[in-house]
């Protein structure tokens, strides 16, 4: 019996809905190691056809144009091919993230005293951050990657820095950002209601577990965040759309 599609249902909130991502699979084996069209449909959009044989990575690119506030489907389909099936190994939907919202506010947060500086990704409950930094409180954000969307992509880090207080010294203060343990930015000093970029963090980000970490390196004071955001992104000249890489 063939079963020529499968379904993956995910919800979505609103800020979830605007951000890109991408649909990749592990290919394991096709029928006498022939190859298989496969195809993804999501929710209304059907995207290109990809022809892989066992073994090999699969990506589609999807932008959030694609997706909506609520349940999104993602259909992957077999569309023919030499091979009458295709299993993997394994798949993924991932892409780029935000924590908190652009609106000039830590009230998504929690203060810094009442909770673990460790805030991770699949822990869809913000109040599980952090809003600040103060001496010995840091912020921490942990997330995973894979090796294969690791290789592929380009990743950008962006936060707001809203408020900052304290009078021994007085603001701004010094701050530090670090990823897996490299330093970012060192002694950071920027004015209240400041956006800090930093558009190539991909050398410090690793396969498997991955931490952004924030702490204030000066003798005092505390700095709020409005949000922490990762925008993954195709490299300047890659193929957009769909990729086949064989290994």
């Amino acid at each position: 019996m063939h079963y020529p599609l499968k379904t993956i249902r995910t919800t979505l909130t609103e800020l979830q809905a605007q951000q890109n991502y991408v649909l990749h699979i592990d290919t394991a084996s096709t029928e006498n190691s022939l190859p298989a069209a496969i195809e993804l449909i999501v929710n209304s959009t059907t995207n290109a056809t990809i022809t892989a044989v066992a073994e090999q990575q699969m990506f589609w690119d999807i932008p959030a144009s694609q997706l909506v506030a609520g349940t999104n489907t993602f259909t992957i389909r077999y569309a023919g091919g030499e091979a009458n099936w295709l299993s993997w190994d394994w798949l993924e939907i991932c892409g780029s993230w935000q924590v908190g919202l652009d609106n000039g506010t830590q009230s998504e947060f929690t203060r810094e005293t009442d909770y673990s500086p460790d805030y991770f990704l699949s822990d869809p409950v913000w109040k599980h951050c952090r809003r600040a930094v103060t001496i010995g409180n840091n912020v921490q954000l942990n997330f995973t990657l894979s090796q294969e969307v690791l290789e592929r992509y380009l990743f950008t880090y962006t936060s707001e820095i809203i408020l900052q207080g304290g009078d021994n010294p007085t603001p701004p203060h010094k701050l530090r950002l670090e990823i897996n343990g490299n330093i970012i930015t060192n002694n950071l000093e920027v004015a209240d209601n400041t956006v800090v970029t930093f558009p190539d963090v991909k050398a410090s980000l690793v396969a498997g577990n991955n931490s952004i970490v924030w702490r204030n390196v000066d003798t005092g004071g505390w700095a709020q965040f409005d949000y922490h955001k990762m925008e993954m992104a195709l490299p300047p000249g890659a193929p957009k759309g769909t990729l086949i890489i064989i290994r």
